[in-house]
């Protein structure tokens, strides 16, 4: 018998989680900014050289194609994600996309660059896309749509060139 409400409890809390999930919009902004001790040159050659990911950041890169002010390339961290940068002229925005369909979400980030005193503030804007409702419903009330720009802008802030 307690067996039952056990089980029959859990299959009710899925339910509400994918109901919940299911009635948030997919689509999301964030923002998130930081303040960097270092100079914007040096934090935009450092967003530029992708292949140097890998030493200020726990992930592996390949570089698919590389064209002037646009890369391609496949990052594998937890997730494995084709990206692709693009560097607006004056080098001080940059647009990170997800290039993948086939993945639970999708998006891009828009990083600004401002000159603040011997320091950067690094802005990161996203507007992504949250498939599925069971993810959604994560990504809102658990994981939060900030917590990789948050991760990215402390690995950025910890290292430096």
């Amino acid at each position: 018998r307690w067996i039952v409400w056990i089980v029959g409890g859990l299959v009710a809390m899925v339910v509400a989680v994918y109901a919940i999930g299911s009635a948030l919009p997919s689509g999301h902004v964030a923002r998130v900014e930081r303040v960097v001790a270092q100079s914007p040159d040096d934090i935009a050659r450092r967003i530029r050289d992708v292949r140097g990911y890998e030493r200020w950041r726990a992930v592996k890169v390949e570089i698919l194609s590389e064209e002037p002010g646009r890369i391609r390339y496949r990052e594998t961290g937890g997730d494995t994600i084709t990206f692709e940068l693009s560097e607006q002229p004056g080098g001080r925005r940059f647009t990170s996309t997800i290039l993948d369909q086939d993945l639970p979400f999708d998006g891009s980030w828009t990083i600004d660059l401002v000159l603040e005193g011997d320091s950067t503030r690094v802005a990161i804007e996203e507007r992504g896309q949250v498939k599925d409702p069971l993810f959604r419903f994560l990504s809102r009330f658990v994981f939060g749509h900030t917590s990789t720009m948050e991760a990215y802008l402390d690995a950025l802030a910890r290292t430096s060139g």
